[in-house]
């Protein structure tokens, strides 16, 4: 829910539903930062960072500005965004279908960090969420991928928030042996086609560089005639603990 009362230089006033989690008590990343950029009203594209896993069911509230938004929860700054002006960068190489699906049966959901995560959570009730299975590539192992063909129910065509999230995760699960706990501290995404329900699609994500426990990755989706239409960049940080998602 995103609402504006006042007048323009007032907040823009949004909620999270617990639906959307990442984590089971905050956000899921990459779908929360879609939030903040729609309802910041600025230009696209735009790079959100996240201070703190965005809250479920609570009042949040963006303050617009000319060049970067902030956004707070309960008086507490969660996150900002700003526009980009060089661009997201260019997309991770395209992969087919057969073998984004011959990726996903390599992934692993044992011990997974975040079992009921709204986008690569197999542990959720009634089989909801988008369910991906982002697994490695067997020639380019800090290259993961896997198909996704989005539910009807989401939208046609399907609304930013839910492209995010499926850019999000695979990057999360990127260049890793095991499952890890990892926090998205920075995300930017760019739409560049029409990404249609029904349609079958694949993601892939790729690590670009690595700092320390710091993993710069980059996401793009494919239709399956390789079209590119949606790409994304993140920053992760890895964790011994659950922290954030």
């Amino acid at each position: 829910m995103i609402s504006h009362s006042g007048p323009a230089s007032d907040p823009i006033r949004l909620s999270i539903d617990r639906v959307f989690n990442g984590p089971a008590d905050s956000a899921h990343g990459g779908y929360a930062c879609a939030r903040f950029a729609r309802g910041c009203g600025l230009p696209p594209p735009l790079a959100v960072t996240l201070l703190v896993p965005p809250p479920l069911d609570s009042a949040i509230e963006i303050f617009p500005g000319t060049t970067r938004c902030t956004v707070r929860a309960d008086g507490q700054l969660i996150a900002t965004v700003a526009t980009l002006p060089k661009g997201v960068g260019g997309p991770v190489a395209a992969v087919d279908l057969r073998t984004a699906e011959a990726a996903a049966e390599r992934f692993s959901n044992t011990d997974h960090p975040f079992p009921t995560c709204f986008v690569c959570g197999h542990g959720r009730s009634g089989g909801s969420g988008l369910r991906l299975r982002p697994g490695a590539l067997a020639d380019r192992p800090d290259t993961v991928a896997c198909p996704w063909t989005p539910a009807a129910e989401l939208g046609d065509p399907v609304p930013e928030e839910f492209v995010w999230s499926a850019l999000d995760c695979p990057g999360g699960w990127a260049g890793t042996s095991s499952p890890v706990r990892a926090v998205l501290t920075r995300m930017s995404a760019e739409i560049t086609g029409p990404v249609r329900a029904g349609r079958r699609h694949a993601v892939v994500g790729a690590v670009v560089r690595r700092h320390g426990r710091t993993r710069t990755v980059a996401t793009a989706l494919y239709t399956d005639t390789l079209q590119l239409v949606a790409k994304a960049t993140a920053t992760w940080t890895d964790f011994p603990d659950h922290t954030g998602h």
